[in-house]
């Protein structure tokens, strides 16, 4: 999962996929750091990252959900070559491939048809079915878990957690985390919340996202 980390300033930062990830993947002051040395530091009783601060990005469940399907569904498509194949979509695409119909023989041009015409309701429908096998849409409280061998052993204490839609918390990443925001990558068109669900999705994505929206302090929509 995504883990970052500055030596100079001694503070590990967590993230999930779609909050933020490509904008920290930018980041000259941060390293990625792997899962195994986050569980040493929470595991292991040493001094191992003792005096390192550990903070957490989160984003609104609901705008997180609108972003993935900009990016897999509209942006994504619209610029792949037109002699994508299977092999070519990213693994966030082709756990939605059985539902769409599409194989491994199919043609480059359905294929991106078909990503190009998916609606939001229907994908909303089959997020029950998907959700658990894409990293991308995993709820942003499941890194708080510590694994081993699929069992949660430890949960992170995070020293503060920062919401992508708060001025002050990104001001706060700015100043005391010394990252540059002012450039956006991979950034998908802000849209309205409502625009985009109904009452039925709204009850499937509060189903599944229900931690997040309890633990990070998010409204819930009906």
């Amino acid at each position: 999962m995504p883990h970052f980390i500055n030596n100079k300033l001694k503070y590990i930062l967590t993230t999930n996929y779609k909050v933020m990830y490509t904008t920290l993947c930018q980041q000259k002051n941060l390293s990625k750091i792997n899962n195994r040395n986050i569980t040493i530091k929470y595991l292991i009783r040493s001094n191992y990252l003792k005096d390192y601060n550990h903070f957490l990005f989160v984003r609104n469940p609901y705008k997180r959900i609108i972003s993935f399907f900009q990016d897999k569904f509209y942006y994504f498509p619209s610029q792949a070559q037109d002699n994508f194949c299977w092999d070519n979509w990213e693994s966030s695409h082709k756990i939605f491939f059985p539902y769409l119909e599409i194989h491994k023989r199919t043609s480059a041009n359905v294929i991106k048809t078909k990503l190009l015409s998916f609606k939001f309701d229907k994908f909303i429908k089959l997020l029950p079915q998907v959700y658990s096998l894409g990293d991308h849409l995993w709820p942003q409280y499941n890194i708080s878990n510590l694994h081993f061998r699929f069992i949660t052993f430890k949960k992170i204490e995070f020293d503060k957690i920062l919401k992508m839609e708060s001025n002050k918390d990104m001001v706060f990443a700015s100043t005391n985390l010394e990252l540059d925001l002012t450039t956006k990558h991979r950034m998908t068109k802000p849209a309205s919340i409502d625009s985009y669900f109904s009452s039925s999705s709204y009850q499937i994505v509060n189903s599944i996202y229900k931690d997040d929206f309890l633990n990070y302090n998010y409204h819930l929509r009906k």
